[in-house]
C-alpha cells in the first residue's frame, strides 16, 4: 500500500481542514439534541402506562454517547474554522457561539453522566425516575436552540459563509472596480 493513501478517517479530516466541515458536522448533534428529549418523554410515558422498554432506554443512552462524541468533533471543527471566520464577523458574535457550544457540550456531558448512572442502576424503575431521566435532556435542548441560533446569526447576519466563497456570481465589478450586486434578472440565463 502506498504511504500516500491514507485511511478513510484521516483523509476525511484532511478534507475538513480545507473545507468548512463545521456546517456539515453541526447538524448531527443539533438533530440529536432535539430527538433525545422527545424519545425520552415517549419512553417515560410508556413506562408510566406500564410498558418498561429497556431496549428504548439503552438506545437513548447510545444516542447520548453519540451526541457527546459529535459535539466534541463539532467543537473541534468550529475551532479549526474560527481563524478563517474571525476577520469577517464581530468578535462578540463568534465568542457567543463558542460559549454557547461549550455550554451545550457541558449540559450533554452532565446528562450523559446521569444516564450512565441510571443505566448502572437498571434505568428508571418508576414514573418519577423516568420523568426525571427525561427531564435531564431538556437543558441540552434549550442550549441546542441557543447555539443553533447564534451559529445561524454568524452565517446569515454576520456573513461567516464568506470565508469559503471564492467568487460570487452575484457580484460583478463596476467600471470603478468595486463590486455591485446584480439582480437575478440581470444574470445570464442557462440554456
Amino acid at each position: 500500500m502506498d504511504r500516500r493513501q491514507l485511511i478513510w478517517p484521516t483523509r476525511w479530516l484532511m478534507l475538513c481542514a480545507e473545507l468548512p466541515c463545521h456546517p456539515l458536522l453541526v447538524h448531527l448533534p443539533l438533530g440529536l439534541a432535539f430527538l433525545i428529549p422527545v424519545a425520552a418523554l415517549a419512553a417515560a410515558f410508556l413506562q408510566i402506562v406500564g410498558h418498561r422498554l429497556l431496549t428504548l432506554w439503552n438506545l437513548l443512552l447510545l444516542l447520548h454517547l453519540l451526541l457527546v462524541a459529535s459535539l466534541v468533533l463539532t467543537k473541534w471543527s468550529g475551532e479549526q474554522a474560527a481563524p478563517a471566520v474571525e476577520p469577517l464577523v464581530a468578535q462578540e458574535a463568534l465568542e457567543r457561539h463558542a460559549f454557547d457550544g461549550g455550554l451545550l457540550l457541558a449540559a450533554a456531558s452532565v446528562a450523559l453522566l446521569v444516564w450512565l448512572v441510571a443505566w448502572r442502576k437498571g434505568f428508571a424503575r418508576g414514573a418519577v425516575s423516568a420523568l426525571l431521566l427525561a427531564a435531564s435532556t431538556f437543558p441540552g435542548l434549550a442550549l441546542a436552540l441557543r447555539t443553533g441560533s447564534s451559529g445561524g446569526a454568524l452565517v446569515y447576519v454576520h456573513g461567516s459563509y464568506r470565508a469559503w466563497i471564492q467568487s460570487n456570481p452575484m457580484q460583478q465589478p463596476d467600471s470603478d472596480g468595486a463590486g455591485a450586486a446584480k439582480s437575478p434578472q440581470s444574470l445570464p440565463s442557462s440554456p
